[in-house]
């Protein structure tokens, strides 16, 4: 069960991502016309997030405290406002979310700090009986970096991948799982 569950959520990551388009930019405003592979176009907003660019970003230290499985992180994807961190042993998503909570006085300050609650969830997806020496090799590496700023080693800097390839996930004659975010630039 754990088996399905696990490759369903790998194929959700892919299906939820906009690597399938290349976007190509319309009449100077804030949104970017993208078509499909087989021809179809739509309209998507236009992001200036850097960190939304649908890659996978290697862990030197940034995501270590990220995930509660005891896993070491490998690599890092965001999407949306879900952080999904790649494993050995699998794929962890987590979701972070921020709100006021009136409680009381309705004249209060409804931004006040003291009614802010931060929640964190997470989806853990385990390789159930996975090959103890599976690797994690990363392909087609972007030319940009990242920098994440960190109390114990200053600045990390971090590169960025297209392409993970899990290999010898399975002890059997499985082909190898390819995770794999087209170019959106």
């Amino acid at each position: 069960m754990k088996k399905v569950f696990t490759l369903i959520s790998a194929f959700f990551l892919l299906l939820n991502s906009a690597g399938y388009a290349q976007p190509k930019l319309t009449n100077g405003n804030n949104s970017v016309a993208a078509t499909t592979k087989d021809g179809k176009k739509f309209i998507r907003k236009w992001t200036t997030n850097p960190f939304d660019r649908h890659v996978f970003v290697e862990n030197n230290g940034q995501f270590d405290d990220r995930i509660k499985t005891g896993d070491k992180v490998l690599y890092g994807a965001h999407l949306g406002k879900i952080d999904i961190y790649f494993t050995n042993n699998g794929i962890v998503y987590r979701y972070d979310k921020d709100y006021f909570e009136k409680k009381g006085d309705v004249h209060a300050d409804p931004d006040d700090p003291k009614n802010e609650v931060h929640e964190t969830h997470f989806l853990s997806t385990e390789w159930d009986g996975a090959n103890k020496a599976v690797s994690v090799q990363p392909k087609d590496e972007l030319k940009a970096y990242y920098t994440y700023g960190s109390e114990k080693k200053g600045s990390i800097k971090a590169n960025g991948f297209r392409e993970l390839v899990y290999k010898n996930l399975y002890p059997v004659s499985m082909p190898n799982l390819n995770l794999r975010k087209e170019k959106t630039d």
